[in-house]
């Protein structure tokens, strides 16, 4: 009967020892001090609602991902951790806790471990997509997510953190001929003036240019100009004397879409 206790006991304990050995260690305390490690796995999110005006970047586009937590203050600000210390740190700080894959190791299908949080601890965790040449091409508003790390070694689940990508830098362009006709020659310069229109309120996209009228035909090339806006160009005819009157003045008015470059337009100002 002893021997049929012992026997019992010894196989208990190898299923027990077998069923620990065989689960995922997804939250594991890494030492004594209370610190965790966490798995992320990042998802590619797209908007709801409204078709996107431009386009935006793709998976193809990322070359580098990290995953970073941080800390809330009194102020609601987030703060960076120390990977050496698990504690609020400065933004520039060289051991700044976060993790990173990248290159041929980019995989957004497969989690990656984040170590070094406090168990019992909530972080706000934050994903970030970069290009090859360094370029943060995700918003980190829609990239982020608030967890609770366990106080305990049992496995869970990978924590799944949106990766919501930017739409492509946008920088549309409109060549514009400009000519005057003055038969008279009372014009010493054309002044060309180009707003961004809010609703019927314009707002200056800079500084006027100034055209001589022996340079003219001349082609100006409006840039930095945003998609699906509403642009007024100006152009005044304005004589030698400073506090003269306008000799005459020309409006256009064009609305841009996705299309970055525009085909050559031509104005003509026309003094009477």
């Amino acid at each position: 009967m002893r021997r049929f206790s012992w026997i019992s006991l010894m196989l208990i304990g190898l299923v027990v020892l077998a069923g620990c050995d065989g689960r995922p260690e997804l939250v594991r305390p890494n030492s004594s001090d209370g610190r965790a490690t966490v798995w992320f796995q990042p998802t590619l999110t797209t908007r709801q609602g409204l078709q996107a005006i431009v386009n935006e970047y793709q998976v193809s586009d990322i070359h580098r991902v990290e995953i970073q937590p941080y800390l809330t203050n009194e102020q609601f600000e987030d703060q960076p951790l120390s990977k050496v210390t698990g504690a609020p740190t400065e933004a520039d700080d060289p051991e700044v806790l976060k993790i990173a894959m990248s290159g041929e190791d980019l995989d957004l299908n497969r989690a990656i471990a984040l170590s070094g949080l406090r168990r019992g601890q909530r972080y706000r965790i934050v994903a970030n997509a970069y290009t090859l040449a360094g370029e943060l091409i995700s918003n980190p508003v829609f990239s982020r997510i608030m967890i609770q790390v366990g106080d305990d070694d049992r496995p869970i689940a990978p924590t799944t953190i949106p990766l919501r990508l930017n739409p492509v830098s946008f920088y549309g362009s409109m060549p514009l001929e400009v000519a005057l006709s003055d038969p008279d020659g009372q014009v010493d310069h054309l002044e060309v003036t180009v707003s961004r229109m809010w609703g019927d309120f314009p707002s200056s996209q800079g500084a006027p240019v100034l055209l001589k009228p022996e340079d003219l035909p001349h082609v100006v090339t409006l840039s930095n100009l945003s998609a699906y806006a509403t642009y007024q160009l100006q152009l005044k005819a304005r004589p030698a004397s400073p506090d003269g009157p306008d000799l005459a003045v020309e409006t256009l008015t064009w609305t841009m879409e996705n299309d970055d470059t525009l085909a050559t337009r031509s104005v003509t100002i026309t003094v009477p």
